[in-house]
Parts: structure tokens; sequence; C-alpha cells
């Protein structure tokens, strides 16, 4: 009876997520809508209209062989390889992606078979959910490593096992991001592993550090003079609109901002991100 519970609770988290990354894409249509662009040009013609069924591999982004690659910290990204069974999962995290780095090519795979398959390309970065069909989690994540060593994998997945995620780690996965979180904080998961750091849950950081109460934080280099100036208002408890005011900029300027140092360290709210950035002498 408590294992059908269990799964019943699973389903419902699963859902659940999927829901939100699906309001997320409906966001980001409705954002470039606005700005003439129209839903289109993300996934389709200009008019809107589809090319045709999606394969699930597909280089999204054609860009010119010599366009110079752009990013928003953590270095650039040439290529990314999207690797989850919901199509509109994939087409969150691609509009994540590409947000942050506009020249990145987009691979994408629906099973563990075609993402083996992409990962031979030796794409820079890959964003992999755990239960995919054609093998098991962790043999499936350690198939990826070895097709392509030199690639990040952040595990991004609504469910999440402790001793799973402690052996994949120990097998090389360099973070876990819950579907649950907004585009910003995965996006600045996303350049803190491409950074060199690894993204944790909280509850996962204090058990390879039980002696610790904060979990390991990048080192200051990866938070810009910007975010730091950010983080010491958020630790005078200011909010998004006094910093904005403070700082003369936009309030949705500081959100992003709020979002990148909460990510960069490794915190779960705002206010645990001060007091990590406090107790870490970033402040």
């Amino acid at each position: 009876m408590g294992d059908r519970r269990r799964a019943r609770g699973e389903c419902r988290r699963r859902r659940a997520a999927v829901r939100g990354l699906c309001a997320r894409v409906r966001q980001c249509d409705a954002r470039r809508l606005r700005a003439g662009a129209g839903v289109g040009a993300a996934f389709g013609t200009a008019d809107g209209r589809r090319r045709g069924p999606r394969p699930a591999l597909d280089g999204r982004r054609g860009v010119p062989p010599d366009a110079p690659a752009r990013g928003h910290g953590g270095g650039p990204v040439r290529s990314c390889l999207i690797a989850d069974d919901h199509a509109l999962v994939r087409d969150a995290l691609a509009a994540t992606v590409a947000a942050r780095w506009p020249d990145a090519e987009i691979l994408q795979a629906s099973d563990f078979p075609t993402a083996w398959s992409a990962a031979a390309r030796a794409p820079d970065l890959c964003l992999a959910d755990l239960d995919m069909p054609g093998a098991a989690p962790v043999e499936g994540v350690e198939a990826l490593r070895a097709a392509a060593p030199a690639m990040k994998i952040l595990v991004v997945t609504g469910s999440f096992d402790d001793a799973m995620m402690l052996d994949l780690l120990a097998r090389g996965v360099h973070g876990f991001a819950p579907k649950s979180l907004s585009a910003d904080v995965i996006g600045a998961a996303i350049a803190l592993v491409l950074a060199g750091g690894r993204y944790l849950p909280q509850r996962l950081a204090e058990m390879q550090m039980p002696e610790r109460h904060f979990a390991p934080a990048p080192p200051p280099r990866l938070l810009t003079e910007r975010q730091l100036e950010v983080a010491r208002l958020m630790a005078r408890g200011q909010t998004n609109k006094d910093i904005a005011r403070s700082l003369g900029i936009a309030p949705a300027t500081i959100k992003t901002h709020v979002a990148q140092v909460i990510a960069l360290t490794g915190a779960a709210n705002r206010t645990e991100a001060a007091m990590r950035a406090t107790a870490l002498g970033l402040l």
C-alpha cells in the first residue's frame, strides 16, 4: 500500500513539473510574439507553421561557421544536447539555452540510444533527464559520459533519489536541477556547471559535507561585480524594487541577478544566498 502511495505521489510531482515547463514555453512564445518575432521564429516557419514532423535529434539552430560564440557567464556554448522523453520539456530547455547562448546548436533526443548517438558529436553541454526509454538511469548516463568524456552533464529531472544522485556524482555528473526551477535559475545553474562548478540540491550538498553548515560554493570570481552589489543589498534585506532603485536599473534585471546569485551560491532562496555569500567572505 505504501509503495502504491509513493508511486502516485511521484506521478503527481512529474505531472506538476511538466505543467510548469509547459507554462514557461507559453511565456517564452508570448514574449517572442510581443517582440514581433512570432512563435514560428523559434520552432517553425516565420508564419508559425511547423516544417513537418521534427525528428528526435536535430540541429535546431543553423549558424554560419564563422559566427562568433556568445554567452552570459560560464563560457561559450557551441552545441548543447537536450535529452528528455517529453517534447515540451525539451522545447522549454532549448528556449532557455537559446536565450543565453543564441549561437549554440541545439541537439535533441527523446531516448537514451538517440542521446548516445548525439553525444558522439561531442557537444559542450548535455541537459538530461534520468527516466527515458532505452536504458536504466545510471547505465544511460554512464554511456553518455563514455560517448563524450569532456561534455558537461546537468541532470534536469523531476525524480530525485539521493543514493542514485550520489552514485551519478561519483561517475562524473556535474549537477542536478529540479524541473520546477525557473528558466533564470536553470540558466544560472548551466553557467555554473560550464564554469567548472557543481549545481546540487541543498540536501545533497549537505550529505556530501556533513560537518559544514554551508554547501561548497563556487570561487568568488564566478560572481560578477553587479551580482556582488545585488547580493550585498539582498543581505541588507532590500526587496527587488528597493535594489532596482538603489542601483538605477530595471526590476526585471534585478530579478535575473537575484536568481543567478541564488544559483551560483547553491542556495534555496535569497535569504540563504545572502547568508552563504556573507559566510564565504564574498560581501
